[in-house]
Formats: C-alpha cells, structure tokens, sequence
C-alpha cells in the first residue's frame, strides 16, 4: 500500500514538472518580457473593430466554432480577456488550440491566440502556422494582416510588403475588404523607406477605392489618406496647395487627432517655406485649443525655437475650411475650383440641416466644447451627428442630435444602434 502512494506521489510530481516546462517553453509564455517587445495595437492605420467583426460576426472580436472539447477552456480564456489579463488567456486558447490541431476549427483558435502573444516573434511563428498548416482558413487575409503588422514593428518592411501583396492579388476577383488598409500601409512604408513619391502613388489607390466601395469608419481612413499625402509632400518640397489641404483637413474631419496633426504639419509647412509667423500661430492654435493634445511638448520644443511675438490676430489666421469632397475621398490636390466648399461654422448651423425629417437628441449641453465632444466620438462610430443652438429659460443650449432621418422606421433603426453603444435619446421629428 505505501509503496502504491509512493509511487502516485511520483507520478503527480512528473505531471507538475512536465506541466511547468510546457509553460516555460511554449512560445509566448515566457516572463521575461521586454516592453520594446511587446505587440502595439496604437498604429492609426490598422484595421477598425467593424472590419474584424464583419468576419468574425459572432463574438466581440474573432469568433471560435462551438466544440466540446475545448469549450470550458476558450471560457476560461476569455473570463481572462475580460480582466485584461492576455497572457493566460494566451495560454488557454494555446491549450485549447492542442485539441484540435490538424482540424477546420484549429486556425481559429490559432489565430485567436497568436494576436494575443505579447512577444512579437511568437506571434509571427503562429500566424506563419496558419498559412502553412490551414491554406484554405476563410480569413486567410486577415492573418496576413496581422503578419505584416508585427514584420512593420520589427522594421522588417520588405517581408511585410509580400504579405501586403499576396492580399491585394487575392482580392482582385473578390471585395475590396482589405485592399484599401493595404494601400495606406504600403505607403506608410514606403514613407519609412523615404519613397515619398511611391507613397503619395500608394495613398492616393486607397483613395480611388474609398470613393466607390464603402468601409467601416471610411472617413478616418480617408483623413489618414490625406494627412500622409500632407506629410509626403512636405518631405519632397511640393509645397504647392499643401496649406490649402491641411485647411481642408482641419475643417473637415471629425477626430480631434487628425485636426490637431493637420496643424502640426501645417506649422513645419510654414517653418519650412520661411514663414516663422504663421509657424508660431499654428503652434499657438495647437496648443490652446488642444491643451491634452499628445503633440503639445513637441509644439511647445518648436515654438521655442521661433522668435515671433505672440499676437491674437496671427492665431485668427489659422482656420480650417469644409470641405464635402474630402470626406468621400473625392478631392485632388490642385482642383480646388471643383470642390464643394463651405465654412464649418455654416455647415453646422444652416438651419436646413435641422428641418424635415427625424432626428434623434442626445443631450442638450450648456457648454458648447461639450456638446462637440460627444458629437466627435458619435462621429468616430459611424454616427451623423451634429450640435444645434437653443434658448432654454433664456439660457444658450447645444443640443446634440443624429439625423436626419427619411423614416421613423429608419430612426427607431438608429436608436436601437445608439442603445447598443450604451447611449439613451429619443426621436424626434422636425418639419
């Protein structure tokens, strides 16, 4: 008998040491992390979370077939995902991915788990396995993305480049999903590679693509699109219509970080051409208007080294203009006479923008930076929302609303989408 516990004793201690090294030397598991190392999720230009759930449709972000088998340990890893706790996450879809290796249901889990690798070489060898092991995986494309994204952070551009291709030569006969995010990323790195003249070449195909197919979130690609051109002109001393298009830009788009980059290039536009002035109030504009901006210690570096008397009337010269054709991704650089062109101020407050139709309100805010803040993230979701003035008890309101709306069917729609994103509001209709 104390032989027979003897010898269990053995055994669950060869199970726990056989346990430990499998976690010590599977890929992604080790601690010595280095944070240089780590996968970065911040790159403006990756893909936006409505293209990965329009393939991945049934779960928040990749979705994994039901299986017996695995099912308690892919719960496990997501309850770890919720606690953003992704390196034992990693580990149960590793363990759960060792089940059904070999089958149809293995690169999902795969996939899944290699995006999750705080190492960036361990998260390139498991997206490699699926293009080797798992050819036919119906989101073959959306491993090569994620491939080239972490070849880009190792700087290995030229790898990343075959991966970007191989997408764009298989979308050819089939939707542009990808192809679009494919071409502002080759022209990012082209821009890194300092071929300024491939990357306008580059972002102005993504621009071609947008115009005619629709994509999630169009308008930050299309703004991305613009701000690049912007940045590569700059570099080749194209400066012709430069100032024009980063006006545009300031006017147009609704992501506080894109108008706050079009001024900081706006600014390195005038310092380079010589005009210290506009330089200074472009900086200026930058840092009084976006005080939390991420650009502000390298505007306030720069505006240092400017010896320009500070004046309120220089700052009123940097205002942005809209422009429709940007936002379609229509515009052209030099074909100014062909666009559609109005004041910001007067696109948000022509009382034909809030007549007839169905509305839905929001909030009503007393301070207007408020009410424009809701109406950007509201933007940044796909939302046409806009502010407009109100007198309440002889008070000035900012009433922000999502419309207009053809239908109430359309706006009941609409609501159940605002629901859904965690906001509250009720329709209204206005004749």
């Amino acid at each position: 008998m104390t032989k027979d516990i003897k010898a269990f004793g053995f055994i669950i201690l060869y199970l726990l040491i056989f346990t430990a090294l499998f976690f010590l030397v599977s890929p992604g598991y080790t601690d010595d992390v280095d944070e240089e190392d780590r996968t970065d999720s911040s790159l403006v230009f990756l893909l936006p979370k409505e293209i990965i759930d329009s393939y991945f449709p049934q779960s928040g972000m990749y979705f994994i077939p039901e299986d017996r088998s695995y099912s308690s340990l892919i719960q496990r890893a997501q309850n770890y995902e919720k606690r953003n706790n992704f390196r034992r996450a990693s580990k149960c879809y590793f363990l759960a991915y060792k089940k059904v290796q070999n089958t149809k249901k293995a690169p999902y889990i795969r996939f899944k788990q290699s995006t999750l690798i705080d190492k960036l070489d361990a998260s390139i060898a498991g997206l490699k396995e699926i293009l080797e092991k798992y050819p036919s995986f119906p989101f073959i494309d959306a491993v090569r993305f994620e491939l080239a994204i972490r070849l880009y952070m190792k700087n290995d551009y030229e790898s990343a480049v075959i991966f970007l291709k191989e997408i764009e030569n298989h979308e050819k006969s089939e939707s542009l999903l990808f192809t679009p995010y494919v071409y502002t990323f080759l022209g990012i790195i082209s821009s890194a590679l300092n071929n300024f003249t491939q990357a306008v070449e580059y972002y102005y195909s993504s621009l071609d693509i947008l115009a005619v197919h629709g994509t999630p979130r169009k308008e930050l690609l299309v703004m991305r699109n613009y701000l690049e051109i912007s940045r590569a002109m700059i570099e080749l001393k194209e400066y012709d219509h430069i100032a024009d298009l980063l006006r545009r830009i300031m006017g147009s788009s609704s992501s506080g970080l894109f108008k706050q980059e079009a001024l900081l290039l706006l600014a390195q536009y005038y310092r380079d051409t010589g005009d210290e002035t506009m330089a200074y109030s472009a900086y200026l504009k930058l840092i009084q208007g976006f005080p939390e901006s991420i650009f502000i210690l390298k505007a306030e570096d720069n505006l240092e080294e400017l010896s320009v008397a500070d004046t309120e009337a220089e700052l009123l010269q940097i205002s942005g203009v809209f422009d429709e054709s940007l936002l379609s991704g229509t515009y052209k650089i030099g074909n100014e006479a062909e666009s559609v062109t109005v004041s910001r101020e007067m696109q948000e407050d022509s009382p034909e923008r809030y007549t007839g139709g169905y509305f839905i309100q929001l909030g009503s805010f007393s301070e207007e930076k408020n009410a424009e803040n809701l109406i950007l993230i509201l933007r940044e979701q796909g939302f046409p929302a806009f502010s407009m003035k109100a007198s309440v008890d002889n008070k000035k309101m900012f009433r922000v609303r999502v419309g207009s709306l053809a239908t109430l069917r359309e706006a009941e729609e609409i609501m159940q989408s605002l629901i859904s994103f965690g906001y509250q509001g009720y329709i209204v209709r206005e004749k």
